[in-house]
């Protein structure tokens, strides 16, 4: 019973995904068109950005864990600084295939999670999430070299790794769709050593 009322809140909140931003759904929704009462819907998730994190990663984790060698959490795998989840090395090819794919498959709601305003929404918090691990990535490499940067240039670093990413998503999106070449992917993991190099030239010795 506990899985099926999670899959009927995560599917009707879904169906409002596909036709309104997150910032204008509210909890009164999900319960009226489910049919499921407030004191219900707080038994399973604590507020709707629970429920979309939720959402978020079933369709993420499900199709990473195709490959089988991820976690259910992507999200907070993609924060400790997992080499194969921040495209900086040969295994990510099949993980931005399979992000793309599921990206494809769900591009309605995908688009009104990613372009929330909503710094609560799953994709901001993912963008965060990103930029941590791609910091956590470079502050490795600094710490083997005895160099360091300044936080802003840490953060900098972080940001541009971010910005050139979702270029690349979006650039994927109209020209291949679901059927992502492997060369266009390590073409993202190519450029994404490079900014790395291009910071650590940038950085002091401790």
């Amino acid at each position: 019973m506990r899985t099926i009322i999670k899959e009927l809140l995560a599917q009707t909140m879904s169906d409002l995904l596909k036709t309104k931003p997150l910032e204008n759904i509210f909890v009164s929704d999900i319960c009226q068109k489910s049919g499921v009462c407030r004191k219900t819907f707080y038994h399973y998730f604590r507020d709707k950005y629970d429920l979309a994190t939720y959402i978020t990663n079933s369709i993420y984790s499900k199709s990473l864990l195709e490959i089988g060698e991820y976690v259910d959490d992507y999200f907070s795998t993609l924060a400790e600084g997992n080499l194969a989840l921040n495209n900086l090395d040969s295994t990510s090819v099949v993980v931005l295939q399979k992000f793309l794919q599921a990206w494809n498959g769900n591009k309605s709601l995908g688009k009104n999670l990613s372009e929330s305003d909503d710094l609560n929404a799953p994709f901001n918090i993912w963008k965060e999430r990103f930029i941590h691990g791609k910091k956590i990535i470079l502050k490795k490499r600094l710490d083997s070299m005895g160099k360091k940067l300044s936080d802003s240039d840490m953060e900098l670093a972080g940001e541009m790794m971010y910005v050139t990413a979702m270029h690349h998503y979006a650039l994927w999106d109209e020209k291949y769709g679901t059927n992502l070449p492997p060369e266009a992917a390590m073409e993202l993991i190519q450029l994404m050593n490079k900014i790395l190099d291009f910071w650590i030239a940038q950085a002091e010795d401790i």
